[in-house]
């Protein structure tokens, strides 16, 4: 009985190692592919979909804009001005793949030859968000609608990251940008907005 107990778990064991072996395969088969790490300092893209909005929209960008609350700086790209509120975006040009969660304050990012942590860039949007909306409330502009999402720009990056984030690609941006929120008329003044917001803009 016993021996046959022990040869049982041997196989369970030998099946485990079997199972772990072939994870470990795949996953360095799998980075093998990945392109050589790059990061575009820029954000381009990002901004470039917020303008076509704009134009076609007869709203306003301002940006890059920075916010700075005691130690904590925050930089936004580009800043989409409308009546239906502001949207921010920052823009992150890693290629490979990236793994986070909103809940997590380091993400990491894998390509070919790199292995990279970063800080949670949701966290820096959501104080920008906070931020705009104190510096909109101070200019007398009443229950602005404020938002700043993260836009990763490079459009062979893999995100892994929960599909309920709200993080984006560029492509991303653009079918979110057609949403009916963004055709809302909250009868805010554009030229109000962009004088309270045009302080943070970091002049080029």
């Amino acid at each position: 009985m016993n021996q046959q107990m022990d040869f049982n778990n041997m196989i369970y064991l030998l099946l485990a190692l079997v199972v772990v072996v072939t994870v470990v395969i795949v996953t360095m088969e799998r980075e093998k592919k990945l392109p050589r790490g790059r990061k575009k300092a820029n954000a381009n893209a990002a901004v470039t979909a917020l303008r076509s909005f704009a134009v076609n929209n007869g709203c306003k960008v301002l940006g890059p804009v920075r916010f700075t609350r005691g130690e904590q700086t925050v930089t936004l790209d580009g800043v989409l001005v409308g009546w239906f509120g502001v949207l921010g975006v920052k823009g992150i040009g890693y290629n490979g793949q990236i793994y986070g969660n909103p809940k997590e304050q380091q993400w990491l990012w894998v390509s070919a030859d790199k292995r990279e942590s970063f800080a949670n860039p949701m966290e820096e949007c959501t104080l920008a968000a906070r931020m705009m909306r104190e510096a909109l409330m101070k200019a007398g502009v009443r229950s602005p609608e404020s938002e700043a999402v993260v836009v990763f720009t490079d459009s062979k990056a893999e995100l892994c990251i929960p599909r309920d984030a709200g993080v984006m690609k560029v492509a991303d941006l653009r079918s979110y940008l057609r949403k009916e929120k963004f055709q809302k008329d909250r009868g805010y003044d554009l030229d109000v907005m962009c004088a309270a917001l045009e302080p943070f803009v970091i002049e080029k």
